[in-house]
């Protein structure tokens, strides 16, 4: 798997937990889709992950630390006939 696909996994990851982890707490999860010493293996450090996050998927980045404004559903517009 490459550097990306490992990135976006972390990133989805991240997305369905509606936060961006610490590193604490990231190693502490038993759901977590990748170790984490293969993540620190590949960048170095963990804010090197977030800022590489924040330039790669900025949707994501958005939905992390907005989830409740990215997951509002549309609401249907009322139309009132006379």
């Amino acid at each position: 798997m490459n550097r990306k696909a490992l990135l976006e996994k972390v990133a989805d990851y991240m997305v369905s937990k509606g936060k961006m982890l610490s590193i604490n707490e990231y190693k502490a999860a038993s759901d977590k889709p990748i170790n984490y010493v293969l993540l620190r293996r590949a960048w170095g450090s963990w804010s090197r992950l977030t800022q590489l996050i924040q330039s790669n998927f900025p949707e994501k980045w958005e939905a992390i630390h907005n989830p409740k404004a990215t997951a509002k559903p549309k609401k249907a517009e009322k139309v009132e006939e006379k």
